[in-house]
């Protein structure tokens, strides 16, 4: 019995992690995005993302809204807040195995220093909770796990693919040197790309599609990228406690 549920739990999300990974990594080294240690970070990252929205989703599928409406505030927040948490490990347990292999691989790799691991650690679990949040608020929107975190995706990937509006606004605007760092701080992927000093504009797919790399321009802080996202979260999050305070009952 506790053999299937560690398997159901744990090992098989783990796998199932893994295969996104692989599959997210395939698809940006098809666009030549970068080298392969920068596309595998990137790939963990949209992993832990969509993974965390799915999970948190499940958690707001489980609980009896009648019965969670007879809580006080503070327990509300206590008990979502400790069963996303726990529906979390997962994602949590992928993002130290990986760190874990980075610290083996940084006594032949010396590219990689242990700072830029720690910050990559940090990159990771904050998204993971910020993929959370996103999800709890498609769960809320949809009233499905399934659907919360393909409205995760969709969210995400207007925030990533949102530099793409500067080619229409380029024809309208003579100078894009202003606009440029607006689209920077709110794409999540800025973020690992400023601490592996990975310039994803001047990749030849990106070079040719955006008119960013025209530009003298620098990447923002990735706990400035960070920060914004965990804002983002924040707000998701506001909105599901406060959907579910309203139809609390009295």
């Amino acid at each position: 019995m506790f053999l299937n549920l560690v398997v159901m739990k744990l090992i098989l999300p783990l796998i199932l992690e893994v295969f996104l990974t692989g599959l997210v990594y395939r698809s940006m080294s098809f666009a030549k995005l970068g080298s392969s240690v920068e596309l595998v970070h990137l790939s963990v990252v949209v992993t832990v993302f969509l993974f965390s929205a799915y999970f948190s989703a499940k958690v707001l599928a489980r609980i009896d809204s009648r019965e969670f409406s007879f809580f006080c505030p503070p327990v509300q927040w206590f008990v979502l807040a400790k069963q996303v948490f726990f529906s979390l490990i997962p994602c949590f347990v992928f993002v130290t195995i990986f760190v874990v292999i980075l610290l083996i691989v940084l006594r032949w790799d010396i590219s990689l220093s242990f700072m830029v691991v720690v910050k990559v650690y940090l990159i990771f679990l904050s998204y993971t909770f910020v993929g959370a949040s996103i999800g709890l608020l498609g769960w809320q929107i949809f009233g499905h796990e399934t659907l919360a975190a393909l409205f995760s995706l969709v969210v995400w990937g207007l925030l990533i693919g949102s530099f793409f509006s500067l080619v229409p606004i380029e024809r309208y605007v003579e100078n894009l040197i202003y606009f440029i760092p607006v689209f920077l701080h709110i794409n999540p992927l800025i973020a690992v790309c400023h601490v592996l000093e990975h310039d994803i504009f001047r990749t030849p797919k990106l070079y040719e599609l955006t008119p960013i790399s025209s530009y003298l321009f620098a990447y923002p802080k990735w706990y400035l990228v960070c920060g914004w996202q965990v804002l983002i979260g924040i707000f998701c999050v506001a909105i599901v406690l406060c959907s579910r305070l309203s139809h609390r009952v009295i």
